[in-house]
């Protein structure tokens, strides 16, 4: 019985060794986008810098400050208006819009839409940024939240 036990934790053990992950995991590359290829492109900043940087495509770099494509994005635009409830009274309410883009550039529609209705208070996040990296792959870089002053 004792050398039934031995034989079964032996095995037992190859086993579990045998299939366990090795330890040498391959680092997955981070990369940082900037809108506009400008490091002004996040965070506050008024409407005029925003319709600026607007006109320039997305960037992304690797921790080295090596350049890398971008293939596409999505943007979420949550703009604030002011509207009149049953009653009469204002309020504000935010409407939430989610756009997806190919390549590294905001539309033609999309820009005119934010020339003519960018107002301060409104916030613009890009998410899902697909960088395409050295070995071909598609990773997700950093997000990009704009808030408009």
């Amino acid at each position: 019985m004792a050398r039934l036990s031995i034989l079964l934790i032996a095995v037992s053990s190859l086993l579990f060794f045998s299939f366990s992950p090795d330890g040498k995991k391959k680092a997955v590359p981070s990369f940082r986008t900037y809108f506009g290829c400008s490091d002004a492109g996040r965070g506050k900043m008024s409407d005029a810098t925003f319709l600026n940087l607007m006109e320039s495509k997305l960037c992304a770099k690797d921790s080295a400050g090596k350049s890398y494509p971008i293939s596409s994005f999505e943007l979420i635009y949550a703009e604030t208006g002011l509207y009149q409830d049953t009653l009469g009274l204002p309020m504000a309410v935010t409407d939430y819009t989610l756009a997806t883009f190919k390549g590294d550039s905001i539309s033609a529609n999309w820009k005119r839409l934010f020339k003519e209705s960018i107002f301060k208070g409104d916030t613009i996040k890009l998410v899902t940024v697909r960088v395409k990296g050295d070995d071909g792959k598609s990773y997700v870089g950093e997000e990009i939240d704009i808030i408009i002053q």
